[in-house]
Parts: structure tokens; C-alpha cells; sequence
């Protein structure tokens, strides 16, 4: 009688723990179900959402800020999101500085938004929020937005062509003269063409002074293949005797002299820039448009959506 007492006991408590198991693995599965639904419709909120973007110009008015960025740096950020850091190559709406930093969603966290890559250039719709970086008001992209690289914007940038005024930022002028100082130490890191304009990366040591630099050109070019021409870049540090270390990009409008290249040599051929000893090769048929005088009396060179593509 012991024994079936016994026997029964365990029964009831296998079929117990086979019930609880059985259970578990059905909550289990239910769990992963609902995350799987989550996701799936997480997925098509974006993409209903998507379908109510509205025209270039309409996106252009709704944005704070839209402009054609090349991807100097990713950083990576918290909660999904990297603060993306772009030359500005050209502004259609509230940007005026050389460069300037987009915080953005991670497409391989969050499943949606841009694949931004170091190096490629895109076409940028910004809004200013204050939900990143601590409440500072900085630009932001939506996941779901207009933006893209710049190859595949023809749209928005043909849209855009009927705009008259833009608010990108202006290179400073490039000064005729004949002093080869250098002045105080600085490194040039980088040297890039960007349209008409001449973009340089430099550091230098300080932080208690404002740094001043100018670019001057003597207006000559050396015979040779290709040709080529000297420009001094000229640092002022204003005596800082501060020791960290500052970065900063420059940015000057080199139009006078590719005028005055295209005038002695056409526009078919390649010219060598060297900036203090750096030289950076500039290939005038990329911005060479129809040799003909424009309204000033100077060269017409390109129009800016030519240059852009």
C-alpha cells in the first residue's frame, strides 16, 4: 500500500513538472512572438510614415537646416544614434560654417535611417532638436527622411535649381601678394578642392587667443607639366602662449585664380597647387564649364548643380 502511496506521489509530481515545462516553453514562445511582432510593425510604422514625405521644396521649408555634406567622421553615440561630422560642400538653408556635426540613427541599430559612409557625399535634411548631447539644440535627421547620397538626389537637387539664394558657407578672399611668410607654426593635415573653393585642415598650439590666417598668391605660374602655382598660407597666432592643441578648417575662394588659369591656358588640362610645400592636383575640366565671358566680363566656369554631381 506504501508503495502505490509511493508510486502515485511521484506520478502527480512528474506530471507537475511536466505541465510547468510545458507551460514555460509556451510563454517563451509567446515572448518571442511579440518581440517578432513588435519589430515587424516597428517596421511598418517607419515605412507608412516614409510614404507621407513630402516634395524636395516642401522638405527644404519644413527643415532647419538642408545642405550637401561629404562624411569626414562617425561617432559613435548612446541609445543607437552617431553624430555624423560633415564638410559642407554646399547650403540651401541654415548652414553658414565650413563644417558641421548631424546627430543621426544608427541604420544597424535601429533598422532605419541613412548608411552613412566616411568619404561619400549626401544630401542632408536637418531639424534642430534638444533631445541629444544634453538639451543643446543640435541638428538632428529624423529616421525617416529625405536625405541621401548625393548620386542618388537628382530630384531634390533639380528641384532645388530654382532657388536664388543659398546660405552655405563663403570662402575668404584670396589676397594678391608677393610676401612668402609663413608667420607662426601650424600643420597643414589636409588640402581639398571643394567647387571654387580651397579647403584646408590645420593645427596648431594655443586656445587663449584668436588664430588669424590668410592665403596670398603672387598671380604666377610655373611652365611646366602640369603647371602649377605657389600659395603661402600665413598664420598669426597673436601671441597665445597657450600649449593645447586646436583644429580647424579653412576655407577660401580661389576663382581669380582658376579665372586667370583658363584665360593663359584653357580649360582642359590639370594644374598643381602647392599650399607652404603641399601640393594638391586640380583638374580644370571638372570645373571648366563654356569658355565664354559672363556678365562681369570674366570666364563663365560651371553652373553649381554641374559642379555638385
Amino acid at each position: 500500500m506504501v508503495n502505490k502511496k509511493k508510486a502515485l506521489f511521484r506520478k502527480e509530481t512528474l506530471e507537475r513538472k511536466m505541465t510547468n515545462n510545458t507551460i514555460s516553453r509556451l510563454l517563451i514562445s509567446f515572448a518571442i512572438g511579440l518581440a517578432i511582432f513588435y519589430v515587424l510593425n516597428s517596421f511598418n510604422l517607419v515605412s507608412a510614415s516614409c510614404v507621407k514625405l513630402g516634395t524636395p521644396l516642401q522638405e527644404l521649408e519644413n527643415s532647419d537646416a538642408v545642405f550637401i555634406g561629404d562624411v569626414r567622421s562617425i561617432e559613435k553615440r548612446e541609445s543607437g544614434y552617431n553624430a555624423i561630422n560633415f564638410l559642407v560642400i554646399d547650403a540651401y538653408k541654415g548652414v553658414s560654417e565650413n563644417t558641421v556635426s548631424v546627430i543621426s540613427p544608427d541604420s544597424k541599430v535601429m533598422g532605419s535611417g541613412v548608411d552613412f559612409e566616411k568619404g561619400q557625399r549626401y544630401l542632408i535634411y536637418s531639424y534642430r532638436s534638444y533631445e541629444y548631447e544634453g538639451g543643446k539644440g543640435v541638428l538632428s535627421i529624423s529616421k525617416c527622411s529625405r536625405s541621401a547620397l548625393l548620386k542618388n538626389a537628382k530630384e531634390d537637387i533639380d528641384a532645388f535649381a530654382i532657388l536664388s539664394a543659398r546660405s552655405g558657407p563663403v570662402g575668404e578672399r584670396l589676397i594678391v601678394s608677393y610676401d612668402t611668410k609663413e608667420g607662426d607654426f601650424f600643420t597643414i593635415d589636409n588640402i581639398e578642392v571643394v567647387n571654387q573653393d580651397l579647403v584646408i585642415d590645420v593645427s596648431y598650439s594655443g586656445g587663449c587667443e584668436k588664430h588669424n590666417f590668410t592665403l596670398s598668391w603672387d598671380e604666377k605660374f610655373m611652365e611646366s607639366r602640369p603647371v602649377q602655382t605657389r600659395l603661402i598660407l600665413n598664420h598669426d597666432a597673436n601671441n597665445d602662449s597657450c600649449k593645447a592643441i586646436k583644429y580647424e578648417t579653412l576655407r577660401y575662394d580661389i576663382y581669380p585664380l582658376i579665372e586667370k588659369y583658363i584665360k593663359v591656358y584653357g580649360d582642359d588640362s590639370k594644374l598643381v597647387i602647392n599650399v607652404n610645400d603641399k601640393d594638391i592636383e586640380f583638374n580644370v575640366p571638372d570645373y571648366g564649364g563654356d569658355e565664354k565671358p559672363n556678365d562681369d566680363g570674366g570666364i563663365f566656369l560651371y553652373t553649381r548643380s554641374e559642379a555638385l554631381q
